[in-house]
């Protein structure tokens, strides 16, 4: 492995050795040797040479993206013109689901592909949606194969009618998968000549105009430690093709946030065509292929960020619309129609602009960086329009780190709202709760730290105006000013949204405040849309000729009502939306052995703790019997840190690994642990729940401690409750359990994902059994439960399932 990083190190480019040696010079750092001996190396060979930069070693994509600009610019002239768009080609049907039949083009390329039913019913749903300007509700179970059914259709119409269709995600994994995996089989595959590309928003963007600038201001902007950090950062940009962080595994993001923060360009920071470095920007280049795409791979959180836009920045012009893993719409629309306010939503613009070393008291960003340059050689012959831009600069200083003051006073109020024992509370308001002394202090609080963030802005907004005066120009003069003005957007922003949070007078909108760490005076007020139905209504499915939204989870007791009413297709014309729910390919009778014990306690606050040993007892005399080979998800932290402290000795000397989230790793590192060791219990949490994808014998036995109910005194969940209540429904059988019954459906489908797979299912809550919603549960799976009265014969009956497994398996 040595050998091979040497002779890595011996190909980087000179640029790229030179900016890491200037990273590195005034820090300790072991390999400091090695790479000045690689830097001398390299040196001496292009001596005579021409200079180059890193910079130089970046890819250029000036062709795409004046390519991409012409083209949207083409279809605005066409929009002013009047132009009527041509109809559509529409989908031949008949054709569309031979594809996926006994003679058709997968059973041609594809060895082992086997003809599904549910494949062909869902492809023909789509390519008709598609034909006939309808929105389609599609539920897929895991095996179907889903993407293929709605890939085929999407690419034909784009491709035949020369207009893009955007397909969403909600998680990378899967928007990956279609763009790595399906989309690359199926070009190979189609007769039909078509173009994909993905987009990410712009935090998965390295800026490289942001790069330069924090290398070469590194003394004023950086710490010891970020240097360190950055180091894999500068050698992966000249090597990337795409500037997408994820492909980037050496820097730590989770850990260095505060140092990609500044890595990548928000709206407000982003100059486009308008910057120097606009040929090498990564962000640009991959909007620009989404733009002369027929097939966009997005994900949600794309999608709604630019809902209601009358012209996207990021997406081309489309009419037609996938959103896969549809069941999260409702989340992701609530979060990016919402706003909260925290400690870091405020320093972090804040630091940006100022901030103190922790050992060495030296002021860093970008106020420092804007007064080094513009006093720099001149400080003896500085304009007055200068000096006044100096001086407020300066004096801005102090104002950015004396806000921080008034920031944790204002979040230290929210702490008469709860009790030292609260963490993790969360706590509603309404302007009808707010005249009394509680709130009076919050509230003085609160304009005390408005004012100041307010006379912070309005004095550098004044040496923004100043600086756009000064006649003679300084170094970076042009992208301090665009900088600092998206800081100060960002300042304004604040300020609004701590003003409509605080306000709360909004009936549309719930409010509330979170107590994340009581004696940290760590708080969170927070704002979110009751109902997003409506909103939804008019700025997309209005706009969309088709929309489809799909997923293994839409339907409740085999009705799509629940998923209908709470994203408002409800509320369009009848005959617009269609639904579907197809069966799966899978054989749950065989592959299948769902248990529900009777004879644990019932999960009640009041007997918790017996619950959690009666639970763990089982869990260590079941996965002792299974030697491992075991998910077990939970719906809080707090009881899977209980049942992981009392499992862990006990399995440990049976040599079984447990993994716990949040204990013993990371999410990633522990999936890639459980994959990898068959004799290993994995327990998790809320991310666990879905997106899991673990095909065959280190995933055998699935546990579900507790039926996922949402937090009934969640602010949101109570207002959506009311909301439900004011209808004159039930709030618990018509909005709590068909939450419950979609998040259980989603955890239950992590165990079963070919049709090789066979396991057990575990159901740890017996409330299944002796309460009556019980059967929104049960009508909801594949396959019927086994009841067990003695933990004896339930273990007895899962060991003897799991071997015949065994004994298929080595039959085969």
């Amino acid at each position: 492995l040595w050998h091979v990083l040497t002779a890595e190190l011996e190909e980087l480019p000179l640029p790229v050795l030179e900016a890491i040696m200037a990273m590195v010079a005034p820090v300790e750092w072991g390999l400091k040797p090695l790479f000045q001996q690689a830097h001398a190396s390299r040196f001496a060979d292009a001596f005579g040479k021409k200079k180059s930069t890193l910079i130089d070693c970046l890819p250029e994509f000036a062709a795409i993206i004046t390519k991409a600009q012409e083209k949207k610019a083409e279809r605005m002239k066409a929009k002013i013109d009047g132009e009527e768009p041509q109809q559509p080609f529409p989908l031949d049907i008949p054709a569309t689901i031979n594809m996926f039949g006994p003679d058709g083009m997968f059973s041609k390329h594809l060895p082992n592909f086997e003809t599904r039913r549910e494949q062909g019913r869902m492809a023909k749903a789509v390519a008709y949606c598609f034909n006939n300007r309808k929105h389609l509700m599609v539920e897929a179970g895991t095996g179907t194969g889903k993407s293929l059914a709605y890939l085929v259709p999407a690419i034909h119409w784009a491709a035949r009618n020369h207009t893009p269709v955007v397909i969403s995600t909600y998680t990378k994994a899967l928007q990956a998968q279609l763009f790595h995996k399906d989309i690359p089989m199926l070009t190979e595959f189609l007769d039909q000549g078509f173009n994909a590309a993905q987009i990410k928003g712009r935090a998965n963007y390295l800026c490289p105009r942001k790069l330069m600038y924090l290398l070469s201001e590194a003394d004023r902007e950086i710490t010891e430690a970020g240097r360190l950090a950055l180091l894999p950062v500068i050698t992966w940009a000249a090597l990337t093709q795409t500037g997408d962080i994820i492909e980037n595994t050496g820097f730590q993001i989770a850990r260095y946030g505060e140092i990609w923060d500044r890595l990548y360009a928000t709206g407000d920071e982003c100059r486009g065509r308008a910057c120097n470095n606009w040929r090498q920007c990564f962000l640009l280049k991959a909007r620009a292929q989404a733009q002369l795409a027929d097939v966009v791979v997005a994900n949600h959180a794309v999608v709604f960020s630019e809902m209601g836009m009358t012209t996207s920045p990021v997406l081309p012009e489309h009419s037609h619309l996938i959103l896969d893993e549809a069941h999260n719409v409702e989340d992701v629309a609530t979060n990016n129609l919402g706003c909260e306010i925290d400690r870091w939503t405020v320093l972090r613009p804040l630091h940006r602009l100022y901030r103190m070393g922790r050992r060495d008291n030296t002021g860093r960003g970008l106020l420092t960086n804007i007064l080094y340059h513009l006093r720099r050689g001149r400080e003896r012959s500085m304009t007055d329009t200068e000096t006044v831009v100096g001086r407020k600069i300066a004096d801005s200083f102090q104002m950015v780190l004396d806000i921080e003051p008034f920031l944790e006073e204002f979040l230290r109020s929210f702490s008469s709202l709860f009790g030292f024992d609260d963490n993790g509370a969360r706590k509603r308001y309404s302007d009808e709760d707010q005249p009394s002394e509680k709130w009076d202090e919050i509230f003085a609080a609160k304009k005390a730290f408005v004012a100041a963030l307010g006379e912070l802005v309005k004095e550098l907004d004044f040496a923004l105006e100043k600086m756009g005066e000064v006649d003679r120009e300084f170094s970076y003069q042009q992208d301090f000013m665009h900088e600092l003005e998206a800081q100060l957007n960002k300042l304004r922003t604040i300020m609004d949204e701590t003003e409509f949070v605080m306000k709360a007078d909004d009936a549309r909108y719930v409010y509330w405040v979170e107590c994340i760490d009581f004696f940290k005076a760590s708080f969170r007020a927070a704002a979110a849309p009751i109902e997003v139905g409506p909103l939804l209504k008019e700025l997309l499915y209005e706009k969309k000729d088709t929309i489809v939204f799909s997923s293994a989870t839409l339907t409740v007791a085999e009705k799509f009502d629940f998923f209908r009413s709470r994203l408002g297709l409800d509320l369009m014309e009848d005959d617009r939306s269609l639904e579907l729910s197809l069966g799966t390919s899978f054989d749950f009778e065989r592959q299948v052995l769902f248990c529900v014990p009777s004879f644990l306690p019932e999960p009640v606050y009041h007997d918790a703790e017996r619950f959690v040993r009666s639970v763990s007892d089982l869990l260590v005399d079941l996965h002792v019997a299974t030697r491992g080979r075991g998910l077990i998800l939970f719906t809080s932290y707090a009881m899977l840190s209980k049942v992981h402290e009392q499992v862990k000795e006990p399995l440990e000397r049976e040599n079984i690994v447990v993994l716990g989230q949040g204990v013993d790793g990371s999410p990633d590192q522990l999936l890639k642990t459980f994959r990898r060791v068959v004799e290993s219990v994995l327990l998790g949490t809320q991310s666990f729940w879905e997106g899991v994808d673990v095909p065959g014998e280190s995933l055998s036995c699935l546990t579900l401690t507790k039926l996922p109910f949402a937090v009934f005194t969640d602010p949101i969940v109570k207002a959506r409750c009311e909301a439900v209540e004011a209808k004159g429904h039930s709030s618990f059988i018509d909005y709590s359990v068909p939450v419950a019954v979609i998040r259980f459906k989603q955890g239950f489908g992590r165990l079963i994902r070919s049709k090789t797979d066979r396991g057990v299912v575990l159901v740890l809550d017996k409330r299944l059994l002796t309460k009556r919603y019980g059967g929104y549960f049960f009508d909801s799976v594949p396959v019927g439960p086994h009841v067990y009265a003695e933990k004896e014969k339930l273990i007895e009956d899962i060991e003897e399932f799991l071997n015949a497994d065994e004994a298929e398996n080595n039959a085969r």
